[in-house]
């Protein structure tokens, strides 16, 4: 039966495995996908890369960057998209209360 403790990492792994056989996947999940979206939410987020670097344990946060970095690049690239749409409204509104 089941414990009320943490989650063996293997045991999760079977499951994942079972899950990929029965779902046909085309890229098999495991459980360290949990890991890079847990740092990547933390990136996003905006936390200090500190904070992370000490959260999944490495003592070098160079390693942190270089590992998850990558990751949040696409997500800084969407908001800087973001941004320049809500600025050009924002002009687009300034402009037109002065239109004869």
């Amino acid at each position: 039966m089941y414990s009320n403790g943490p989650l063996n990492v293997s045991t999760v792994d079977r499951w994942l495995g079972k899950f990929n056989d029965k779902e046909d996947l085309t890229k098999d999940i495991s459980s360290h996908i949990f890991r890079h979206t847990h740092v990547s939410k933390l990136a996003e987020a905006v936390f200090p890369l500190s904070v992370i670097s000490d959260r999944v344990g490495h003592e070098n946060e160079e390693t942190t960057r270089k590992i998850y970095l990558h990751i949040t690049k696409k997500f800084i690239k969407s908001m800087m998209i973001k941004l320049r749409n809500s600025v050009f409204q924002i002009c687009v509104r300034f402009l037109s209360v002065f239109t004869f």
